[in-house]
């Protein structure tokens, strides 16, 4: 349930170890059902000093230790009642809570995955179920460890579920699955030491005033919108039923009309037959004219066909006739041309043979001159290197050597002038 945050009532709960003086069954009784300031829960009584007793009351109620010696005892030295004579070395050294135990504990100022500071009141239910679990208890852990140990392993549980939801999603961690959680792993913390935990359970959960005032305007508004929604669907389920009416009498009306659009249509199916059946008689009458006039027109136009075949072929006798005399004109045109080209050509063939023998008998001519054109050749090279001794001689003196000047006398002086 979500609280608002100022107005939390719930406090912590302390687990003490308390000392008493009387160990009778009303006695014990008492001192575990008394809470001091409220918030104290004794689970171990220790009876005061016992050794100036003779008398010994043992309790029915709770799980009664004896020591002997300070030592401890495996099981119970006398039967519960009264016992007398007992020696100061046998004591009763605790008395432990048997019943089902009630551990409050207020988480404050949690914070959520949106870093809002959130307040649980987590209630846990534990018991101690036999003997050699209470025994474990108070030699292993004792009242105060155990409130030590339960106070840091909700804390630290709490804040872990508490720190992976948003403010808005916080009440769903009241749930038996995520207390669970929390359950299984006092459970594995405690059982150790003799404690079983029997239920786990967040009563309250309480969020900051102003997201308080928020969730109420939410719920308020919640409650508005499903009022408005019941108003909505009234009216849905009256303008359902009024459609309903409107589309009877719809239908209705459209019933008379299918009635009355089938009897035409029947009225009109008459009508169309005999409309049929007329046509149909015009129809074969047309069809059979139409067959008459085909066959004449059939027969003129295999008529037609027949004489215009005979003027074909006479058309066709009549243009071969001419084709065949147009060709052998033309034949005889062209052997006249080919016979004349034929002469032309033997004409021309006789003129260049003797053109060819002409140029024979001329380099026949030359080849028997040969002789005297040789020397008449040489006398004119000698000239015109003298033509050119002279022009150098008339141009002043240089001088050449090496083998450029070799390369000038072999031009100017030819070899065989030299060895003359």
């Amino acid at each position: 349930n979500l609280g608002v945050y100022p107005n939390q009532t719930a406090k912590k709960s302390t687990l003490v170890q308390k000392i008493v003086s009387e160990t009778s069954n009303t006695g014990v009784q008492t001192s575990f059902d008394s809470r001091g300031d409220g918030t104290e829960v004794p689970i171990v009584l220790v009876p005061n000093d016992q050794s100036c007793f003779c008398m010994l009351e043992v309790p029915g109620s709770g799980y009664v230790i004896f020591e002997k010696f300070l030592q401890m005892q495996d099981g119970d030295l006398y039967p519960p009642g009264t016992q007398f004579c007992v020696p100061g070395y046998n004591r009763i050294a605790y008395i432990v809570q048997s019943g089902t135990i009630t551990y409050n504990y207020p988480a404050k100022n949690v914070p959520t995955l949106d870093h809002i500071m959130v307040d649980f009141h987590v209630v846990v239910s534990f018991k101690i179920k036999d003997f050699e679990d209470a025994r474990t208890f108070v030699y292993e852990l004792g009242a105060s460890s155990l409130d030590a140990l339960l106070s840091a392993t909700l804390e630290e549980s709490v804040r872990n579920l508490v720190h992976r939801v948003k403010h808005n999603d916080v009440e769903a961690l009241s749930k038996s699955s995520n207390c669970s959680v929390i359950q299984e792993k006092l459970k594995n913390k405690l059982q150790r030491y003799g404690i079983t935990v029997e239920k786990i359970k967040i009563p309250d959960i309480n969020l900051p005033p102003d997201l308080q005032q928020r969730f109420q305007k939410t719920l308020t508004l919640g409650n508005e919108i499903q009022e408005l929604q019941d108003r909505q669907n009234g009216h849905k389920h009256n303008t359902s039923v009024q459609s309903s009416v409107q589309q009877a009498d719809i239908e209705a009306e459209y019933a008379l009309k299918c009635q009355k659009c089938e009897s035409d249509l029947a009225r009109y199916t008459i009508e169309l037959e005999g409309e049929k059946a007329s046509i149909e008689g015009e129809r074969d009458v047309k069809i059979t004219t139409a067959i008459s006039e085909q066959a004449l027109k059939k027969a003129e136009c295999e008529s037609e066909e027949q004489i215009a075949k005979t003027k074909g072929e006479q058309y066709r006798a009549k243009i071969m006739m001419e084709a065949s005399r147009k060709t052998e004109t033309e034949r005889l045109t062209k052997f006249q041309e080919a016979d004349t080209l034929i002469a032309n050509a033997k004409a021309r063939f006789e003129v260049a043979k003797a053109n060819a023998d002409a140029i024979i008998e001329a380099a026949r001519a030359e080849e028997r001159a040969a002789d005297q054109l040789k020397e008449k050749r040489k006398y004119d090279l000698e000239w015109a290197r003298l033509d050119i001794l002279a022009t150098m001689a008339a141009s002043g003196r240089r001088l050449i050597s090496g083998e450029q000047a070799d390369n000038l006398m072999n031009d100017l002086i030819p070899t065989n002038e030299m060895k003359r």
